[in-house]
């Protein structure tokens, strides 16, 4: 591996530092390097263990200005070069990921984004600018187009959501402005569609993956072993799973998710590589992880309901009471959505229209055992 030259150096020969330091520094980074792990500003590198039939892969883990702090994207040599996700619009996750281009070797010319969130996708437009091909799902396309109709369009679908699940105004107001994401993304023209089961390169087969973000979807190298998996398992977090607001009342999110967990283990998989955290080799353990949470929430939510009548907004705010306003506070209240739509289609709850609000209740059929609760850990949400 050639050494390593970035915006770091080009800052400190600025400083007119003298040339020895500039060595050390080249040096301590390239040794880092060899030991399995490269750190230059806000992006650090590392190969993917286990890999090479087909294609080499290597994760780059840059900084981005969300509250989950950074994203993994990967990128893979052979034909032709690939780069799965691209982090935010900000200039340190620009300059992150040429860092991460000249650490690896591998200059991409296709871009894949599993899902339209501004960590994942963010410099899609940008990277397109670059000549890169860019491609990703039909249902995320839809979502960008969506999203590129610029503010005026999207706040009406939030403000119309969130007021008829009995959000206070001052709440919808404040979600509005951390839900508008256009400083964050850059859209590309060109976005080539796949549909699932499709392949996007050689033996890298594109995987519906519903439940975290509309459109979402894997890639599975089976060749390698390994299943990009976006945002859907992740080491020791559970995904976020939200009703999003342009969804239809019938839309069951975590139903779905559940789905895609059970499809999951009839894939060949040596290991996991997440958006965020560690790659997961012992995975069959989070997914078993995260479906006991699922089931733990569910009796949680059917206990706090009881007799009682609740709006998904009441339902937020006792199940994470510590999200009390910005991206947290939408977090909240749309995965609550995704655990009463949930309820609701196994008939274990029911939802109704009172006074212009959506409300839900324990049908009366639910068995006190049903009911039974344990404590209950707060998800972590993330984008």
């Amino acid at each position: 591996m050639k050494p390593l030259r970035s915006a770091v150096f080009t800052a400190v020969e600025r400083s007119l530092v003298a040339e020895t330091v500039i060595v050390i520094i080249e040096e301590f980074l390239n040794n880092a390097f060899r030991k399995g792990e490269l750190t230059v500003g806000l992006v650090a590198v590392r190969p993917i263990e286990g890999c090479g039939k087909l294609r080499r892969w290597y994760r780059a883990t840059i900084s981005v200005p969300l509250p989950i702090l950074n994203v993994n994207v990967y990128l893979a040599d052979g034909d032709p070069p690939i780069l799965v996700d691209c982090a935010t619009m900000a200039e340190e996750c620009r300059d992150g990921m040429l860092a991460a281009f000249d650490a690896t070797g591998v200059r991409p010319e296709l871009l894949v984004i599993t899902h339209f969130h501004p960590d994942h996708a963010g410099l899609a437009g940008w990277l397109e600018n670059l000549g890169l091909s860019v491609a990703a799902s039909v249902g995320t396309i839809e979502l960008m187009g969506y999203y590129s109709r610029g503010r005026g369009p999207f706040e009406q679908t939030v403000r119309a959501f969130h007021s008829k699940h009995g959000t206070p105004e001052g709440a919808v107001e404040e979600i509005c402005n951390v839900a508008d994401w256009s400083s964050l993304i850059s859209f590309p023209r060109h976005p080539v569609a796949f549909e699932p089961g499709e392949r996007v390169a050689a033996g890298l087969m594109l995987v519906d993956a519903p439940g975290h973000c509309y459109g979402g979807a894997c890639l599975w190298d089976e060749a390698e072993g390994v299943f990009l998996a976006n945002d859907q398992v992740l080491s020791g977090i559970t995904p976020h799973i939200g009703y999003e607001e342009h969804w239809t009342p019938e839309a069951d999110p975590l139903g779905e998710y559940k789905r895609f967990l059970s499809r999951l283990r009839g894939f060949y998989l040596d290991q996991i590589l997440p958006g965020h955290g560690e790659e997961l080799v012992q995975w069959e353990d989070e997914v078993q992880r995260i479906e006991a949470h699922h089931s733990l929430r569910e009796r949680h939510l059917l206990d706090l309901a009881g007799d009682d009548i609740v709006t998904a907004y009441e339902t937020a705010r006792r199940i994470f009471p510590g999200a009390d306003s910005g991206i947290q506070l939408r977090l909240a209240i749309t995965e609550a959505m995704a655990h009463l739509q949930y309820l609701v289609s196994e008939g274990l709850m029911e939802r109704r229209e009172k006074g212009g609000i959506f409300v839900y209740k324990a049908n009366v059929g639910v068995s006190a055992l049903e009911r039974d609760l344990a404590p209950c850990e707060v998800t972590r949400g993330n984008n």
